[in-house]
C-alpha cells in the first residue's frame, strides 16, 4: 500500500515531454526556487535514473544543478564524512561527475570537510600535505613512507631528523642525485 505522501508525489511527477522540458529550465535558470520545484517534479525520474546500474553515472550531467544549488551539491559529500567509520584523517576528497572532471578538493578532517582553492590536483596535495603541519596531525600508517619522503625530499623539512625506512633514504638519494 501507498502512503500518502508517495501517492501525492507520484500524482506531481512529470512524465516525458514535461520532464526533459523541466530538465531543460533547470539547465539554464538561475532561480534556485524554480530549479528546487523541477528537482521536486522529476524526483521519480532521477530515482530511475540513479538505480539504472548502466546509466547512474550520468545523473550529474543530466541534472548538473546538484552542482551548484545550495543544499543539493554538499549531500553526498556530507553523506561521505558520516559514513566513514575508519576516520584515516586528514585526507583529500574530490568532487566532480567524473574522474576526468574533478571541479573541487577538499581536506577532510574530524568529519569535517575544508575547501581547498586549490584546484590541480598537486596544488591541492600540496594543501593537504601542509595541513598535517596546522593541524599537527600524525601520518596515516599506510601512508607514512610517502608522507616521509615527500617532507624530507621535496620540502626538505627535517631531513636527517625524521625516521626514514632505508627504501625512503635510497629512493631520495636516486632523486636527488638525478636532479
Amino acid at each position: 500500500m501507498m502512503s500518502r505522501n508517495t501517492a501525492s508525489l507520484s500524482e506531481d511527477q512529470l512524465q516525458d515531454d514535461h520532464c526533459r522540458e523541466a530538465i531543460s529550465l533547470m539547465m539554464y535558470t538561475t532561480d534556485q526556487q524554480v530549479v528546487l520545484l523541477k528537482m521536486r517534479d522529476t524526483f521519480e525520474y532521477r530515482q530511475k535514473l540513479v538505480h539504472d546500474q548502466q546509466n547512474s553515472d550520468t545523473i550529474l550531467k543530466v541534472f548538473p544543478r546538484f552542482l551548484d544549488v545550495k543544499g543539493l551539491s554538499c549531500s553526498s559529500l556530507e553523506n561521505h564524512l558520516m559514513e566513514m567509520q575508519n576516520n584515516h584523517q586528514p585526507y583529500l576528497l574530490v568532487s566532480g561527475m567524473t574522474k576526468a572532471d574533478i571541479h573541487s578538493f577538499f581536506i577532510a578532517m574530524d568529519k569535517t570537510l575544508i575547501p581547498c582553492q586549490a584546484t590541480p590536483t598537486l596544488a591541492a596535495f600540496d594543501k593537504l600535505f601542509k595541513s598535517h603541519f596546522v593541524f599537527s596531525v600524525k601520518y596515516d600508517e599506510s601512508l607514512c613512507s610517502m608522507f616521509t619522503f615527500v617532507q624530507t625530499t621535496v620540502y626538505n623539512i627535517d631531513m636527517g631528523k625524521t625516521r626514514e625506512s632505508p627504501k625512503i633514504r635510497e629512493l631520495r638519494a636516486k632523486v636527488l642525485n638525478k636532479c
